[in-house]
């Protein structure tokens, strides 16, 4: 078996991908939770970009020049291309993917900002989220902070508020402030209705002050109280959840509490 190599806190962050644009009328955020949960323990997927009832027709028919329209159905077009890594191993390729792929987020992230040349400053709001993203797959987490606030204000109460809470506290996490991004997943906890989002934020809070993953704040007794409130919110009467991301995401505390 081959040996895993440990990742520091700053390279998990980093193969965070962008955004994912989400369609407030076509999913519950339940559900979205459920099917779009990213484990944070070892290496953390990269997540696709999600633009559903934002549609490039939508785009294009509310731009007043075509010529900016077509570009920043570009800009989508690349964004939905799936990234499909090339096999390690001969004998299992890679799954089948209809149409073009792009072997790294990096890679999708560079063809989604060389596609956004000279529209970004002139596009929808929702457009420059989904970029500022890609930025942030390329370390440029400020530019997704930036995005985010301005968007945050126009979306309170709605199901994208929390998803972008969740990104918001991980370009905190990513720009080493700590403290703001335990308060954003405070806030995040308090508002999202799903158990897997709730011991989600516990998790990402207990990694803050976790000492064994190098936490400037490192606070063994922070991080504790953290991880046993995220497994025992995720408990219902006194049973482990099923198998599914919740129960794999209760491993991942225990498995960080047997360590402090």
């Amino acid at each position: 078996m081959a040996r895993r190599v440990k990742k520091t806190r700053k390279e998990e962050l980093r193969e965070l991908q962008a955004p994912e644009i989400v369609e407030v009328k076509l999913w519950s955020l339940s559900d979205w939770m459920e099917k779009h949960w990213r484990p944070v323990l070892g290496t953390i997927a990269a997540v696709s970009v999600v633009w559903g009832g934002i549609g490039i027709y939508q785009i294009v028919s509310a731009s007043s020049e075509q010529g900016t329209a077509e570009a920043t159905a570009q800009v989508f077009s690349q964004a939905a291309t799936p990234v499909v890594a090339p096999s390690t191993t001969p004998d299992q390729p890679p799954p089948a993917a209809d149409g073009p792929t792009f072997a790294t987020a990096k890679e999708r992230a560079e063809a989604v900002l060389k596609a956004a040349q000279g529209i970004e400053s002139q596009s929808p709001e929702i457009l420059k989220l989904l970029v500022a993203g890609q930025k942030a797959t390329l370390g440029e987490w400020k530019a997704q902070l930036d995005a985010v606030d301005a968007m945050l204000p126009k979306v309170q109460g709605e199901p994208l508020e929390i998803a972008l809470r969740e990104q918001r506290a991980t370009a905190l996490e990513a720009l080493d402030r700590p403290a703001d991004a335990a308060a954003e997943w405070a806030k995040y906890g308090e508002k999202v209705t799903t158990p897997f989002g709730k011991a989600l934020a516990k998790v990402r809070t207990g990694d803050l002050y976790n000492p064994t993953l190098g936490a400037k704040t490192a606070d063994a007794a922070k991080a504790r109280a953290a991880y046993e409130q995220a497994v025992a919110g995720a408990r219902k009467g006194d049973k482990d959840p099923a198998p599914g991301p919740l129960a794999f995401l209760v491993a991942d505390a225990r498995q960080k509490l047997s360590r402090l």
